[in-house]
């Protein structure tokens, strides 16, 4: 491809798809993505080379923008008194049959300590008692990036029982160390190397 030195190639992620477009050199994000059509929306952040950004700083030849919803999850990690952590099995969705720390999106106006409480009680009909936010982990998909907040939780002592809702097939409770003999969900994988550091 023929290019004048006074323009670069820039990649712009597209559902799937990579569009490539040209334009003169000292050019933003928000202006290129402005050219192929995007507009400001609640929730969506810009992305340059996979890494959110505020989207003024001009870009170089061969940069990959996207401009993505962001989806706020809340996830339990759920121990006991002997000190195992609960963990579930997807049926439904991309990731159905591998295991995650349970919990679900935040709604808007809600903490991530809120949205695990209501979330393991619709998924499990149990109760647990949110402790403190461990940490936050992203991953970037082609719509969108997930990011979840990793909440520290632990039972009411007379809370036993777990009755799966059906978004889950299975449920344990495991030992940390134990958890790379099961098949985790590529974000949850990301929290069991936190947790084993």
């Amino acid at each position: 491809m023929n290019i004048s030195t006074e323009h670069i190639v820039i990649k712009i992620q597209c559902w799937r798809n990579m569009i490539y477009r040209k334009f003169p050199k000292k050019t933003n994000a928000w202006t290129a993505l402005e050219a192929a059509g995007y507009r400001y929306k609640r929730g969506h952040y810009v992305y340059i080379n996979g890494k959110r950004d505020g989207g003024e700083k001009y870009l170089h030849a061969g940069d990959t923008i996207a401009y993505l919803r962001k989806v706020r999850v809340a996830a339990a990690l759920i121990s006991d008194r002997r000190g195992n952590f609960l963990v579930a099995k997807r049926t439904k969705g991309k990731f159905s049959g591998m295991w995650e720390f349970p919990g679900g999106k935040i709604e808007q106006e809600e903490t991530a300590e809120e949205a695990v409480v209501r979330e393991i009680k619709e998924e499990l009909d149990i109760r647990i008692i949110p402790h403190k936010i461990l940490g936050i982990f992203s991953q970037v998909f082609p719509k969108k990036e997930i990011e979840i907040e990793l909440v520290s939780c632990s039972l009411p002592e007379d809370e036993e029982r777990i009755v799966s809702d059906g978004s889950h097939s299975e449920y344990k409770w495991i030992q940390i160390r134990d958890a790379e003999d099961l098949g985790f969900a590529p974000i949850d994988t990301d929290i069991i190397d936190f947790l084993q550091k």
